[in-house]
């Protein structure tokens, strides 16, 4: 069995590679890999029938793009920190 990517790496890309979020090359590798070993395969198809079930309870999409969310929560940190470096240096002008 002669495997290109360790299966950590393979089992550390999973969730990304299930939700959409990797690239065709990546996906190319992962499939190649779940081919060739089925202990990944195994938890690869856990994975999807948990995602799958998780998808239809809630009623929710069952890809879920988390780079947005990141994005919108760096955004709005940076906003309020912006906010809060303006009223300190508001209140200190106000005291001189």
């Amino acid at each position: 069995m002669n495997q290109r990517i360790p299966c950590e790496i393979i089992r550390d890309l999973m969730p990304m590679y299930a939700d959409g979020l990797t690239s065709e090359t990546t996906n190319r590798e992962i499939r190649v890999h779940l081919e060739e070993c089925g202990t990944c395969r195994e938890m690869y198809e856990r994975m999807k029938a948990d995602m799958e079930g998780v998808s239809q309870t809630a009623g929710k999409p069952s890809e879920i793009d988390y780079l947005k969310k990141v994005r919108r929560r760096n955004v709005r940190n940076v906003v309020l920190g912006a906010a809060g470096v303006f009223l300190v240096q508001h209140c200190l002008n106000i005291s001189d």
